[in-house]
């Protein structure tokens, strides 16, 4: 008779066919001193996704609306674990420790969320911070599904920014949140221009959806210091996912202009997102962020 898991790794799935046989190989052969278990949640792919991933052997269920809130939603109803980690299809573990070293904060019974690190496929660390200097993505995270389901689970109303909101209701329900350096995993970079502007624009609009929620903890912030929380945030996660341009990860003086166009272009494209949200303008099509 096997032992029921003690950790379910969730790895919300959209037209990902290209990156998750490698996310999920990488993930199958951790050497977790525990047991656990693996559900892809299929976000109304339109390519092989699902059936690569049942020929891994893992369990695989669709997601209840085609949105990766709703995908991560329903991967945790779906788990047996105690803690649940969730892990981006274009991501895969950078070494066969990742869940062990992700999951050892939870030995405190305070802790409910956790944040890993990523690295681009060049092996540079692109680190951006969350609310208050806190690094936190939710690419690469865990969390008690008992806080998860406290919290009121991800928040299904939110277009991106879903996991920055579901860290700060975490922290509101009284459970402390951590930040494991050495939990990484390496996201899978972008091939287009294309994809890096469309995935900040979406950024943009997640963080004004997070500020309009969350405003009773951003009113009590000086209006200085708003400011220079607000001015970081475009540059951090503008900075973060130009490294993550792979015309950029390449070595020499042309690369160097890539990144910097890039980097230009993703903090006006965040720009651009932030705009449409206070104008209330919504994109003519909506796709599952990165």
């Amino acid at each position: 008779m096997s032992l029921p898991p003690k950790v379910t790794v969730v790895i919300p799935a959209k037209d990902e066919q290209r990156t998750i046989e490698r996310c999920l190989s990488l993930v199958l052969s951790q050497q977790a001193p525990y047991p656990f278990e693996v559900i892809v949640v299929d976000s109304y792919s339109t390519d092989m996704t699902p059936e690569i991933a049942r020929r891994k052997g893992v369990k695989v269920v669709k997601a209840r609306r085609p949105k990766k809130s709703a995908a991560v939603n329903t991967g945790i109803l779906e788990a047996r674990g105690e803690i649940v980690a969730v892990l981006d299809a274009d991501c895969y573990p950078s070494s066969g420790r990742w869940l062990e070293e992700l999951c050892k904060p939870f030995s405190s019974p305070e802790v409910g969320v956790v944040c890993g690190s990523i690295l681009n496929a060049a092996g540079q660390r692109t680190e951006k911070k969350s609310v208050f200097g806190q690094v936190f993505w939710g690419a690469n995270m865990a969390f008690r599904r008992e806080a998860a389901l406290k919290a009121g689970l991800f928040d299904e109303s939110l277009e991106a920014g879903e996991d920055k909101d579901f860290q700060l209701k975490v922290v509101k329900a009284g459970y402390e949140f951590k930040y494991v350096k050495a939990a990484s995993v390496v996201h899978q970079p972008f091939q287009k221009m294309r994809e890096l502007v469309l995935s900040q624009m979406r950024h943009g609009r997640g963080v004004m959806g997070i500020f309009r929620k969350h405003s009773d903890v951003f009113r009590r912030l000086h209006p200085a210091k708003l400011i220079y929380w607000a001015a970081r945030t475009v540059y951090e996660d503008a900075k973060a996912n130009a490294m993550n341009y792979k015309p950029a990860q390449q070595p020499g003086l042309k690369a160097k202009l890539h990144y910097a166009i890039a980097l230009a272009a993703a903090a006006f494209s965040m720009l651009l997102g932030i705009a449409q949200a206070i104008l209330g303008k919504q994109p003519a099509t909506s796709s599952q962020p990165s």
